[in-house]
């Protein structure tokens, strides 16, 4: 016998979740974009500030983490729209890895972040070099574009 096709989102659970997720996640992107754009325009004026600028730089990287997650959410909404309907490699797998980028980037803004207002708030007059903090604010996310993730490696 030959097995039977069902339509999309018909018999299949992970469908039904993924479908019901989907819009769900673009108005979540779209919310978080509007977030993030009142954080880059309120932290805009001091962003010579360390604190201000990584508030800045994490609200960049989450408003093109956001962005891109708009883009994923529209095109997995429209391949469970239409069986037939298929998107090429290249066009999701920048997503997923912008987005990979953007979440790992966020990350370790946040970290320094934490470590830049902990130290602040033990020793509010400690000296911290901000030229080579914010050197290293440019190479070590430069290092996320160049090395592969963990998560893009094939099983072995």
């Amino acid at each position: 016998t030959t097995p039977v096709s069902t339509p999309l989102g018909h018999g299949h659970p992970e469908e039904y979740i993924f479908q019901y997720i989907s819009p769900v996640n673009l108005s979540l992107a779209v919310y978080i974009m509007i977030q993030n754009s009142m954080v880059m325009y309120h932290y805009r004026k001091d962003w010579r500030k360390i604190s201000s600028l990584l508030f800045v730089l994490i609200a960049v990287v989450d408003f093109g983490s956001a962005f891109f997650e708009i883009g994923r959410g529209t095109i997995a909404l429209l391949c469970l729209r239409n069986e037939s309907t298929r998107i090429s490699p290249w066009i999701t797998v920048p997503c997923l890895l912008f987005g990979l980028f953007c979440y790992t980037t966020s990350t370790f803004l946040g970290a320094v972040l934490t470590v830049v207002k902990t130290i602040k708030i033990g020793h509010p007059f400690y000296p911290l070099n901000e030229s080579a903090l914010k050197k290293y604010l440019i190479i070590i996310p430069s290092i996320y574009l160049v090395l592969p993730h963990p998560a893009t490696k094939p099983p072995l």
